[in-house]
């Protein structure tokens, strides 16, 4: 499932921060706090079940208002359990003057880093790497979270407002059921066994490629994979049909593209050379962000991926770009407001040129990132008119909006593809022996070479 990668880097590295806290008891006893103690509330906090652990620690706030230990944990909760991360600004800046692990500079680093203040982010950023003392944490990982700031801010200097058709949270693994491509060129399937390396078994879970309905020699199919070894991320692979039916061997699409770190849910647009995918490796303001690449038939070689920008990427996972074929509409997904293992699917309408504009509004910024659905009287008619259409129905209305295939989304259909797929290569292999075979019969001369070839061609 999806949820499998779903903040995993932060989690990982937030858990091993929590790690490095106190036990219950010195927790309380850091400051002049005399009250009960609260295993409950401790251990749901220390093995990361944030979003349990809030409701008890607010009881204990209620109780003791200026226990700096509650208000730090409480910070935490709201920033890794909710998406209110202004009450975890707040919980944590109060913390922050008291004395508690010096980690804390790290979380409202990351809260600002979510909240787009990405100068304020780069400031706790650089406390936490002057105090961090014994904690665990790298300082290039540091680096690369300031960084991600810095890249932000720029993204930030002049901002184009897509106008939002339709938005609708679904579970992460109905993902695909909800991309909308409006192309009778093909469909996502699950990704063929044939494709799935051991290390892809073992470590990505279900993937999903886009496949042509009826491949073609020149076709070209781009999928994400771990390939041998996780210790480079995921990378973009590309196979080709060849004249004679077959697959080509995997090739990876290069540095320019493939980093250290993870790239996934490639599209390929069905000019076959612009490319549309997810990392978090390249220049980024955290997360997945969405970047596009084309290719140069020329000098065989993608360009340097150009990432999309705010709002289409965001501090939080973005990814799976898809625009319709004449780029009038585009969907794609985020969980810049979802937790656990939902997702926003999220349907745009594309300007050819669209208006970028400097905006100094942290307020304002925020409410763009909310992709809130257009409300405007313009877009009333479109509004109900997609909702036959996009995220609801699957069914085709306007001749540019939105539309879904019944059969194509069926997962029975999905799997008999990928199944029928994997059986191709087979087929196609097998027919190429057999032709190599047959076309031997022109040469044979003797009764014991025919008899021979036969016995090979039946076998």
């Amino acid at each position: 499932m999806l949820k499998y990668f779903f903040g995993t880097t932060f989690f990982v590295l937030v858990f091993g921060l929590l790690l490095h806290l106190p036990l219950v008891g010195q927790i309380h006893s850091m400051d002049h706090f005399d009250g009960p103690l609260s295993p409950s509330a401790d251990s749901l906090f220390n093995i990361g079940e944030f979003d349990e652990a809030l409701n008890e620690y607010h009881k204990l706030l209620a109780d003791y208002p200026k226990e700096s230990s509650f208000r730090y944990k409480l910070g935490i909760t709201y920033l890794y359990g909710t998406r209110n991360i202004d009450q975890a600004v707040k919980h944590l800046s109060f913390a922050s003057t008291s004395e508690v692990p010096n980690a804390v500079y790290y979380h409202l680093g990351y809260a600002h880093q979510l909240n787009y203040s990405f100068d304020k982010a780069i400031e706790y950023y650089r406390r936490f790497t002057i105090n961090k003392a014994d904690l665990n944490v790298s300082q290039q990982h540091i680096e690369n979270l300031v960084g991600q700031c810095e890249s932000g801010n720029f993204m930030l200097k002049y901002i184009y407002q897509p106008k939002v058709l339709d938005k609708r949270r679904v579970k992460a693994d109905e993902m695909y059921q909800f991309i909308v491509t409006q192309s009778d060129n093909g469909s996502f399937i699950p990704k063929p066994k044939d494709l799935i390396t051991a290390t892809d078994a073992k470590h990505q879970g279900p993937s999903y490629i886009y496949f042509p309905k009826n491949p073609k020699p020149g076709d070209k199919l781009i999928y994400s994979s771990y390939g041998s070894t996780t210790s480079f991320g995921k990378d973009l692979y590309i196979i080709e049909m060849l004249e004679n039916g077959l697959w080509s061997k995997p090739k990876d699409l290069g540095d320019n593209i493939n980093t250290n770190f993870d790239e996934d849910f490639p599209y390929l647009a069905p000019d076959g050379i612009t490319l549309y995918f997810a990392s978090n490796g390249h220049y980024s303001m955290g997360g997945y962000d969405i970047y596009r690449s084309i290719y140069n038939p020329s000098v065989g070689h993608w360009s340097a991926p150009e990432n999309l920008g705010f709002p289409f990427s965001s501090p939080y996972d973005d990814f799976m770009f898809v625009p319709n074929e004449d780029e009038t509409l585009a969907t794609f997904v985020t969980n810049r407001s979802s937790l656990s293992d939902s997702i926003d699917i999220v349907l745009v309408e594309l300007d050819d040129n669209p208006i970028r504009r400097s905006i100094d509004s942290q307020e304002t910024i925020r409410e763009i990132a909310r992709l809130d659905v257009a409300k405007t009287k313009e877009n009333a008619n479109q509004t109900t008119l997609s909702k036959s259409s996009s995220l609801s129905n699957k069914t085709q209305v306007q001749q540019n909006t939105a539309s879904f295939s019944d059969v194509e989304n069926d997962p029975e259909y999905s799997r008999a593809l990928a199944m029928g797929f994997s059986e191709q290569l087979k087929a196609d292999s097998l027919r190429i022996k057999l032709d190599a075979l047959r076309e031997r019969f022109d040469f044979i001369t003797t009764a014991n070479q025919r008899i021979t070839l036969e016995k090979q061609v039946v076998a």
